[in-house]
């Protein structure tokens, strides 16, 4: 019954943080494509993709597969430490190693991806920059993970509501004193509060959750082996759904159709992302905390704690459906200007929001070290789709 009653108030935490924060964050967008010209702001949104694309790569699995043994590495100091320790460490070499073959590819990078843009020269010391926001955002999102996980809803909705207002006061402070905007003043502020934002979260985890474990001696009985097999096979499953999100398709769209066709499909994608976001918050990641709370509880309450989430995410999924059915047009018309081909701006908000329609099974298989049916599914419809798109983009 606790765990319902921290499920339901995580759930009101994470519902204001989605609205309040994603709703700032798509009036961000709006104001860039206003005030930017086309092909810089496709610019800008094919860099914002590969940050974000770029995160569940180098995490290997860590953040995906925390809620997984969260009550093993919640019951004492001693455990968190045997546990939990050794794997940030681990992680913070992958990084590393990852940013040294960054770095030593930059040449490349900037050859491959925007040996097209005319606009501007890149600079390496821009990729630098784009590095070091990758390791801060990668950072922020573990610890985020590990928050949610012990349903610290609450504080961290409050930091990212600061970390929003803090990045758009710097962004559209420079535009005001300035009059006009840079890739520097965009992605600097982003730098800024992602390393912000992860600083407070490890002072909360020090102060509300790490303090507050007993001083017992470790008896957790789980391996490392058994970690090791759910974080690769998490890592799998997130790579083998990167296909299907809008940070592969606006860089993939760019590079076949040009910077100024995917500003407007970037625009279009922040809508979708608002219903994401919102869907992932309340039933992604809370959800994942409490089917992993009742992770050894006997076979029916897991059974009805899903079935409760299931129920509650197509609810939502329906909802969102009808309303667009009957609205998309003046939605999208309303937020993005005039749009040419409405149907296909439809195509590709659904594209990214159907996402979402399995979540629950997955994160349910996640939790249950069950994922590779998960990526099985991944993996056939990657199949089936891309041969399509290549069939389509031939014809």
């Amino acid at each position: 019954m606790q765990h319902y009653t921290k499920y339901k108030q995580g759930v009101t935490w994470n519902a204001i943080e989605a609205i309040v924060i994603q709703g700032l964050l798509a009036a961000n967008q709006f104001l860039l494509f206003r005030v930017l010209p086309v092909d810089f702001y496709g610019l800008t949104a094919v860099i914002f993709s590969l940050i974000y694309i770029a995160l569940p790569i180098i995490n290997l699995g860590f953040d995906a597969s925390l809620p997984i043994f969260i009550n093993k590495y919640i019951t004492s100091k001693s455990a968190f430490k045997r546990l939990l320790i050794p794997q940030a460490i681990a992680q913070f070499a992958i990084i590393a190693c990852a940013g040294g073959i960054y770095i030593g590819c930059i040449n490349k990078i900037s050859k491959y991806w925007f040996s097209s843009v005319n606009i501007l020269q890149l600079p390496n010391s821009f990729f630098i920059l784009v590095l070091a926001i990758i390791i801060a955002e990668s950072m922020k999102k573990s610890l985020r993970a590990f928050t949610h996980a012990c349903f610290l809803n609450r504080p961290t909705m409050f930091i990212e509501l600061g970390a929003v207002w803090g990045y758009m006061g710097l962004v559209w402070g420079m535009y005001f004193i300035n009059g006009s905007l840079s890739l520097w003043t965009i992605f600097i502020p982003l730098l800024i509060e992602s390393c912000w934002s992860s600083a407070v979260l490890v002072y909360i985890l020090i102060t509300q959750l790490y303090n507050q474990f007993p001083n017992t001696k470790n008896t957790s009985q789980v391996s490392f082996t058994r970690i090791f097999k759910n974080r690769i096979l998490a890592y799998i499953n997130q790579l083998s759904m990167i296909f299907f999100t809008r940070n592969f398709l606006i860089p993939f769209l760019s590079w076949m159709f040009g910077l100024a066709a995917v500003g407007t499909l970037k625009l279009i994608s922040e809508l979708a992302i608002f219903v994401l976001v919102f869907i992932e918050k309340i039933f992604g990641t809370t959800g994942s905390a409490l089917l992993a709370h009742v992770k050894f509880e006997p076979l029916k309450k897991r059974r009805e704690a899903f079935t409760l989430l299931a129920q509650q995410l197509f609810f939502v999924l329906f909802a969102i459906i009808v309303f667009l059915t009957f609205n998309g047009r003046s939605v999208f018309c309303l937020y993005c200007g005039p749009i040419a081909d409405y149907y296909l701006a439809l195509l590709f908000f659904f594209t990214i929001i159907f996402e979402n329609i399995f979540l629950m099974y997955e994160r349910f298989a996640l939790i249950e070290e069950k994922i590779y049916i998960t990526i099985l599914l991944n993996l056939v419809s990657a199949g089936i789709c891309f041969p399509i798109a290549i069939l389509l983009n031939a014809s």
